[in-house]
């Protein structure tokens, strides 16, 4: 009972294998309507996407590929707002159970609405920008410690 968007990523990307009934499958989809929408987010923990995701509070499956993504995909269940399913342990069956879990165990969407509610709402990027702000004016360098709105996380 859930809708699927699978977006190939490209514009000139095509897809040749069957669709189910509840799937949508395109070359590419505007990421965040498409979030704005989902309950749950099926990414490859790529920064950009599950930044944009966590921003949004929506959990999500990582199934990291390359470079960061492990790390980022770490991070996401450590955070407590999703899973992780290596690709090479990747079945229809690990997904539809991890899916399932994301979506009926209040707990995932506790947290993601939690980071996402702490993301905007902490300091992040007024204060980078103010020290940015205050070293471009003065020429002089700003000793304020550094402070990180996932302190707690760690």
């Amino acid at each position: 009972d859930v809708q699927l968007v699978l977006s190939l990523g490209r514009r000139e990307a095509t897809w040749d294998g069957p669709v189910p009934a509840n799937a949508i499958v395109v070359p590419f989809a505007p990421q965040l309507a498409v979030l704005d929408r989902a309950k749950v987010v099926i990414t490859h923990a790529g920064l950009n996407t599950a930044l944009d995701t966590l921003a949004r509070g929506k959990p999500m499956l990582c199934i990291p590929v390359t470079n960061d993504q492990p790390g980022v995909a770490s991070r996401i269940r450590h955070l407590g707002i999703g899973e992780v399913c290596p690709p090479r342990q990747v079945t229809a069956q690990r997904i539809q159970s991890a899916v399932k879990r994301l979506l009926t165990d209040e707990h995932y969407q506790n947290a993601a609405t939690y980071w996402a509610n702490t993301l905007q709402n902490g300091p992040g990027v007024r204060e980078a920008g103010e020290i940015v702000t205050a070293a471009l004016t003065t020429g002089q360098r700003i000793d304020r410690p550094f402070r990180t709105i996932m302190k707690d996380a760690a």
